[in-house]
């Protein structure tokens, strides 16, 4: 009888603590723009049919793809994750994205804009609000390393702010994604 009830306690502690994390999961890979809490678009980098984007997300995409060209060269074996982000964003505004970084590798967080983008800079924080790392020159492309090192625990979220300075004060189109080397 006694152990029916300690079976009991645990397979529905264990439900609690599953539920737990499938939420915290779920909540952690959300990503929300601060100013209009709208969404960001979630794309497949390596199979997005250029097509069925709008021709300032197209722009975005592609500079994002030759930033990432670019950089290989500086980190050799350098690859994109599979996801990545589209916004829009109006000009001053900015954006927070979190994802999950494993403290076994190196990472390139880059950000490319459309043509109305003047200025794009990140800021990286761990997970308890630290500022690991940022990028503030004045380009419509912006990168920072991440070493692994950084990175405190296996499958830490951080927080990635995107900033946006657009021309002539329309919105202007961001792509974001993270390599991994």
């Amino acid at each position: 009888m006694f152990q029916v009830i300690i079976k009991t306690k645990l397979t529905i502690s264990l439900t609690i603590a599953l539920i737990f994390l499938f939420i915290v999961f779920v909540f952690c890979n959300y990503t929300l723009a601060d100013d209009n809490k709208k969404p960001q678009k979630h794309i497949s980098i390596n199979s997005v049919n250029l097509k069925t984007l709008r021709e300032d997300e197209m722009e975005a995409v592609k500079n994002l793809k030759k930033t990432v060209e670019v950089l290989k060269s500086k980190y050799p074996g350098l690859m994109l994750k599979d996801k990545a982000w589209l916004g829009t964003l109006n000009a001053s505004q900015h954006s927070v994205i979190q994802d999950q970084f494993l403290s076994t590798e190196n990472y390139v967080v880059i950000a490319s804009g459309d043509n109305k983008a003047k200025d794009i800079d990140l800021k990286v924080l761990d997970s308890k609000g630290k500022r690991l790392e940022f990028n503030v020159n004045k380009a419509k492309d912006a990168y920072v390393y991440i070493p692994k090192s950084n990175i405190y625990y296996p499958g830490e979220i951080l927080k990635i702010i995107v900033y946006m300075h657009s021309t002539k004060q329309k919105p202007g189109v961001f792509a974001l994604g993270v390599g991994f080397f």
